[in-house]
C-alpha cells in the first residue's frame, strides 16, 4: 500500500518525538542516578563524621544532616548514638535524638518504627529495640546493613548477652567487607565479648561450679580464630575443668589438643604427664599406692591452680596492653 506525503510526515514526526522522549528519559534517569549517588555519598560522609570525628560540633552537624536523609543506614546509626548513654558528648546524643524526630516527619516508611524506637530508647527497653531492628531490617529487607548487625550487637552487650552480641558482630564484620561504610570498633567489641565470656567462665571455675565453667568456656571458644584460641588457651582451660570434674581421660584428650595448638606448651606438657601418672595409679589397700595417688593429686592441684592463674583474664589483658605499647 502506498504511503502519501501527509502520512509519511506524520510517521516521521512520531519517530522524532519518540527519539526525543527517549533522550529526555535517559537524561532524567542519569540525573536521578547521579542525585542518588550524591545522596548516598552524603549519608556515608555524615555517618563517618558522626562516628569518627573528634570535633563535637562536626558530630552534631552530621547528626542533623542525617536527620534529613531517607536512608536505613542513617536511621540505624542515629538509633545507636541516641541509645549510647555512656557517650561523653551529651550534646551529640541529644542531636541524634532530635535528628530521629526530624527523620520521622520526613521518612514515612519508617515513621512509626522511629517513634516506637525512641520510646524504647527512653525506657531502656534493649530487648524491644533488638526485636524491632531484627523484624524491620533483618527479616523483611533483602539488603542487610552493617549498621543493623552492629547496633543489634551493641544492644545485646547492654543486656550482657555476650554470646549473642558476638554472633551479630561477626555478621557486621562480614558485611563490612562488602560495604563502603566502615564501622570502627567491630573487632574491639568482638575482643570485649570474648573477654567477658571467658571472664564469666573463670568466675564459675573459681566458685567451683565446674559444669557451668565448662559450658562458658565451650561457648567462648566458638568462632575464635587461631590467634584468639592461642591467646585464651581455650583447650587448656577445658582440660583443667575436666580435671576438677575428675574426668581424667577427657582432661588428657583436651590437653593433647592444647599441645597440638601450641597452647601453654610447657604447662600443657607437664599437665599431660601428671594426668598419665594419675590414671596409672592403682589405689588399693597398699598404703604405698594410696600415698602415691594422694601425692599425684596434690601435685596436679598445684599445677592446675598455676595454669588457671596464668590464664586469668586480668593477666591476658595486661599482656595485650603491653603488646600494644611495644607495638
Amino acid at each position: 500500500m502506498a504511503i502519501n506525503a501527509d502520512n509519511l510526515v506524520y510517521i516521521i514526526s512520531i519517530l522524532i518525538i519518540m527519539i526525543v522522549a527517549a533522550f529526555v528519559l535517559v537524561g532524567v534517569v542519569i540525573r536521578w542516578s547521579s542525585h542518588q549517588d550524591d545522596l548516598n555519598n552524603m549519608v556515608t560522609f555524615c555517618i563517618k563524621y558522626l562516628i569518627e570525628s573528634k570535633n563535637i560540633q562536626e558530630k552534631i552537624d552530621a547528626a542533623k544532616a542525617l536527620g534529613h536523609a531517607k536512608d536505613p543506614a542513617a536511621l540505624l546509626v542515629l538509633v545507636d548514638v541516641s541509645n549510647d548513654r555512656e557517650l561523653q558528648e551529651k550534646d551529640v546524643r541529644h542531636a541524634a535524638i532530635d535528628a530521629l524526630y526530624e527523620m520521622s516527619s520526613r521518612y514515612k516508611k519508617y515513621n512509626k518504627l522511629i517513634l516506637v524506637l525512641l520510646t524504647a530508647i527512653e525506657q531502656k527497653q534493649y530487648q524491644k529495640i533488638i526485636d524491632l531492628l531484627i523484624k524491620s531490617f533483618e527479616q523483611k529487607n533483602d539488603k542487610k546493613y552493617v549498621q543493623s548487625a552492629y547496633v543489634i550487637a551493641r544492644e545485646y552487650i547492654k543486656l550482657q548477652q555476650y554470646d549473642e552480641a558476638r554472633v551479630w558482630l561477626h555478621k557486621a564484620e562480614f558485611r563490612n567487607r562488602r560495604s563502603i561504610v566502615h564501622i570502627d570498633g567491630i573487632n574491639e567489641l568482638i575482643k570485649f565479648c570474648n573477654y567477658e565470656l571467658f571472664l564469666k567462665g573463670d568466675s564459675f571455675y573459681h566458685s567451683q561450679k565446674y559444669f557451668e565453667a565448662l559450658e562458658y568456656y565451650s561457648l567462648a571458644s566458638c568462632d575464635l580464630n587461631d590467634e584468639e584460641k592461642q591467646r585464651f588457651c581455650d583447650y587448656l582451660r577445658v582440660a583443667c575443668v575436666y580435671y576438677k570434674l575428675k574426668h581424667y581421660n577427657d582432661a588428657s584428650e583436651a590437653t593433647l589438643v592444647a599441645l597440638q595448638h601450641n597452647q601453654g606448651t610447657d604447662d600443657a606438657l607437664l599437665l599431660e604427664q601428671l594426668l598419665q601418672k594419675l590414671t596409672k595409679d592403682i589405689v588399693d589397700e597398699n598404703p604405698q599406692f594410696n600415698e602415691q595417688h594422694i601425692n599425684n593429686i596434690q601435685e596436679l592441684d598445684k599445677h592446675v591452680a598455676k595454669i588457671m592463674h596464668k590464664l586469668s583474664i586480668d593477666n591476658i589483658i595486661k599482656e595485650d596492653s603491653l603488646a600494644k605499647v611495644h607495638h
